[in-house]
This record gives structure tokens, C-alpha cells and sequence, in this order.
């Protein structure tokens, strides 16, 4: 009891043990703290966010000094990616079945096929649901009506 009052405004120490630390929300906030900034300092994710903060900056900068200079750095950055790409892909043949322009054909094709069937489908269901339709409206009338007109307002399909 005096060692709850003693260890009371320390976070870093969990007054309930170790079987029941994680009901103590004060210490759980504390560790989670800790942690996340440990994540958010990390070496290689503060350089890596640096380098990309530098890119956008360097694009912004080619943006705001003229069109000319915007369509040239955009120009030099795509063909700096094809080159990369293509020797990627000469270094590495299987990648080449996971692009984009082979893999669309073959996703086409099975794309249009499943539409093809999911029309036919849907048609057939329509047709069912129309008949089911016409089949419960003419049931409905014949309670409200006579005999006589049953007879003359029956269906004919």
C-alpha cells in the first residue's frame, strides 16, 4: 500500500507488476511514447524522409522558375526511369511477365468473359423475375375479384 503512493507519480515503473502491467494506463501511455519516438527517430527513416523532402522541394523549385525548366527536369526524370527499367527488366526476365502491357490482355480476356456471363446470368433472372412478377400481380387481382372477371382478365402467356 505505501509503495503504490511511493511509485504513484513515476510512469516508467508499472505499479501493478508484471502479470497486470497492462491495465495500467498510465504505464501502457508511457511505453507507447516511448516507443513511438524511438520509431519516429530511427537513422534510416529520418534520412530516408530527408532525401524525399529534398525531391519535392527540388520540384517545387523547378516548378515556380519556368514552364521550360518544369517539362525538362519532367522529361529527364522519365527518361532517367526507363533506362533504370529497362535494365532492371534485362536483368531480371521473369519481371517482365508482371507488367502492366502483358498482363492486361490476359486480364481483358477474363474480364470480358466474366461479364459475357454475368449478362446472360442477370438476363435470365430479369425474364424469371418478370414471369414471378406477372404470376403474383394476376394472383393479387383474383382475390379482389369475381369469378366472371377472373376469367376474363386471366393472362395469356
Amino acid at each position: 500500500w505505501l509503495a503504490t503512493f511511493l511509485f504513484l507519480p513515476r510512469l516508467d515503473y508499472c505499479i501493478l507488476g508484471r502479470a497486470l502491467e497492462k491495465m495500467d494506463s498510465g504505464y501502457i501511455s508511457y511505453v507507447s511514447f516511448i516507443h513511438m519516438e524511438c520509431l519516429h527517430t530511427h537513422p534510416v527513416l529520418v534520412c530516408f524522409c530527408s532525401i524525399v523532402n529534398e525531391q519535392i522541394e527540388q520540384r517545387h523549385q523547378y516548378l515556380r522558375v519556368s514552364k521550360r525548366d518544369a517539362y525538362f527536369y519532367t522529361n529527364h526524370q522519365r527518361i532517367n526511369f526507363r533506362w533504370w527499367l529497362a535494365i532492371t527488366l534485362s536483368r531480371n526476365m521473369q519481371f517482365i511477365q508482371l507488367r502492366k502491357h502483358y498482363i492486361m490482355p490476359l486480364h481483358l480476356s477474363t474480364v470480358e468473359s466474366f461479364l459475357n456471363h454475368t449478362m446472360l446470368r442477370k438476363s435470365h433472372e430479369r425474364m424469371d423475375s418478370n414471369v414471378i412478377i406477372r404470376h403474383h400481380t394476376t394472383t393479387c387481382t383474383t382475390l379482389l375479384l369475381d369469378v366472371e372477371e377472373q376469367e376474363e382478365r386471366k393472362p395469356s402467356f
